[in-house]
C-alpha cells in the first residue's frame, strides 16, 4: 500500500532568515517581517513579482493601501502582514513603531529615476487613476506631470506632485514630509543618517543598473538557492532606459544639483554593494543549515510552491488557486521531504488547465537531477488533468531534507481577448497541487 510522504517549506525559502555579511559566527538572523522600500521606477515592480512569489495573498498588505502614507496604516494592518511595501516608507517612524523585520531595497541612479518618473507618470492608466478614494487625492501628481514640460515640471518644489529631491536620503531617514521642511546642514546630517540605516538597517539593496547581479545577492543574503536568481516574473524596463539622451546637459545639470545627497548616497551604496557581493562570492558554496520548525503538510498546494520559474498565486472565482509555469524553461520547486533509502517514489501533479494540450507531449520531470518516468496523463470528469511521474529512492536521497523537483515544460504568451489588455507573460501549465507517496 502506498504510503503519504508529507512534505514541509524549508525556513530559508520563508524569507525569514537574512544573512549580516559583517558577522562570521551565527551570520543569519531571523525576523519574521519584510519591508520593502520601492522607490517608483528602480525596477521595483519587478522585483515585487519576485518577492510576492514567496508569500501567500493574505501575508501581503493590499495593493491599494500601499499608496497611502504609512502613519496612516492602523495598527490591525501592521500586525497583519509579513510583507509590506510602500514607496514613501520613513526608516525612523518604521524602527520606533512597527515590529522587527528585514528592509529591502534598490536604488537606481538618481537622474536616470528622475528623467523616468517624469515619462512614467505621464503615461495613462496608472493604478491610482482606476481606484477613486486614490485618484482623488495623489491624482494631482500625475495631472501636473502630464500638463508641463520637463523643464517645468522640474520648478516644482511640492514633494507630492513635483520630482523627487534627494528621495532616498528622505526616505532612509526622517521621512519625505520632515526632509523637505529641514535646512541644508540638516540635510546633510540625514544624509549621514542615511548611510548608517542602509548599512546596518537593510538585510539587502540592490543596484537597478546591476539587477541581476542584485538579484543573486537577495538569494545568497537569505540562503537561497542559485536557481531562484534567473527568472524575471515580470519585465524590468527600468535597467533598459535611455531617457536621459533626450536633455540637454544643463538640464541633467540641474537634476544633479536638486539631488545632490540622493547621488553621494548612491556612490556610496555602489560601493558597499561591491563589498556585500564580493563577501558573498567567498561564502555563496557554503550552505547553511537552518533548523527545521515548519510543521509537515499532506501535499504542496499553491501557498507552499517555493522556487524559480513560477508566477505568484492565483485564485478562481470558485475559491481554489494555482501557480503558473513559464517564467522559465525550467520550473525548480524545493521542499523537505524525509524518505526512505528505498522502493519508488511516486509524484502526483493535479493541472487545472495549462496554455496549450501539446505541452503535456514534451514535458519532463526530474527529482533531485534524477529523470523521472512520467505516465500517460489522465482526465477527471470537470477537466482535471493529472500527470504521474515515478522514480527510484536510493540511500543517498534519504540523507537529504532538502529535495529539489525540476519541471521542464514549453510556454508561450497567452492570447490576449479582445479590447483586453495582452498578458505579458510567459505561460505553461498551472500547478493546483503536488503530492508524493512512496511504495517500499
Amino acid at each position: 500500500m502506498p504510503e503519504t510522504i508529507p512534505v514541509f517549506p524549508l525556513p530559508n525559502l520563508e524569507l525569514r532568515y537574512a544573512r549580516n555579511w559583517t558577522r562570521r559566527k551565527q551570520p543569519f538572523e531571523k525576523k519574521d517581517v519584510l519591508y520593502f522600500y520601492h522607490f517608483t521606477k528602480c525596477g521595483g515592480t519587478s522585483f515585487y513579482s519576485f518577492l510576492s512569489s514567496f508569500f501567500s495573498e493574505d501575508e501581503i498588505i493590499p495593493v491599494e493601501r500601499q499608496y497611502y502614507p504609512i502613519d496612516e496604516w492602523t495598527e490591525t494592518e501592521w500586525n497583519s502582514y509579513r510583507l509590506y511595501r510602500h514607496a514613501r516608507h520613513n526608516f525612523d517612524f518604521v524602527k520606533e513603531n512597527c515590529r522587527p523585520g528585514h528592509s529591502i531595497a534598490l536604488l537606481r541612479d538618481p537622474v536616470r529615476r528622475v528623467v523616468s518618473l517624469y515619462h512614467y507618470l505621464r503615461q495613462p492608466g496608472r493604478f491610482v487613476e482606476s481606484n477613486d478614494e486614490l485618484n482623488k487625492r495623489f491624482g494631482k501628481g500625475l495631472t501636473a506631470a502630464r500638463n508641463l514640460s520637463f523643464e517645468e515640471w522640474l520648478q516644482l518644489e511640492s514633494p507630492r506632485f513635483g520630482p523627487p529631491i534627494n528621495h532616498y536620503t528622505a526616505c532612509l531617514s526622517c521621512g519625505p514630509t520632515t526632509y523637505a521642511q529641514a535646512s541644508q546642514q540638516k540635510r546633510r546630517e540625514y544624509l549621514k543618517q542615511a548611510k548608517r540605516n542602509l548599512r546596518d538597517g537593510f538585510a539587502f539593496f540592490g543596484i537597478t543598473e546591476r539587477y541581476k547581479e542584485s538579484k543573486m545577492l537577495f538569494c545568497r543574503s537569505f540562503g537561497l538557492p542559485n536557481h531562484f536568481a534567473q527568472g524575471e516574473e515580470f519585465f524590468n524596463s527600468a535597467t533598459r532606459s535611455r531617457y536621459t539622451e533626450e536633455f540637454s546637459r544643463e538640464v541633467l545639470a540641474r537634476i544633479e544639483e536638486l539631488n545632490r545627497e540622493d547621488l553621494e548616497l548612491y556612490q556610496f551604496a555602489c560601493e558597499l554593494f561591491d563589498e556585500r557581493l564580493a563577501a558573498s562570492d567567498k561564502w555563496h558554496e557554503k550552505k547553511p543549515k537552518f533548523p527545521i520548525e515548519s510543521q509537515p503538510v499532506p501535499e504542496l498546494t499553491p501557498a507552499e510552491m517555493r522556487g524559480s520559474g513560477i508566477y505568484r498565486q492565483e485564485f478562481r472565482p470558485e475559491g481554489k488557486s494555482h501557480r503558473w509555469t513559464g517564467s522559465l524553461p525550467v520550473t525548480r520547486l524545493n521542499f523537505g521531504a524525509k524518505l526512505p533509502s528505498s522502493g519508488k517514489l511516486t509524484i502526483r501533479f493535479e493541472i487545472p488547465f495549462l496554455l496549450d494540450p501539446s505541452f503535456l507531449e514534451d514535458i519532463k520531470v526530474s527529482f533531485n537531477e534524477s529523470q523521472a518516468y512520467l505516465h500517460p496523463p489522465s482526465f477527471s470528469d470537470e477537466g482535471t488533468i493529472y500527470l504521474t511521474a515515478e522514480t527510484s529512492l536510493t540511500r543517498s536521497i534519504a540523507k537529504k531534507h532538502s529535495h529539489e523537483l525540476a519541471i521542464t515544460c514549453a510556454s508561450e504568451h497567452p492570447p490576449t481577448p479582445p479590447e483586453g489588455v495582452a498578458d505579458e507573460r510567459t505561460l505553461g501549465i498551472a500547478l493546483e497541487r503536488i503530492s508524493l507517496t512512496c511504495k517500499r
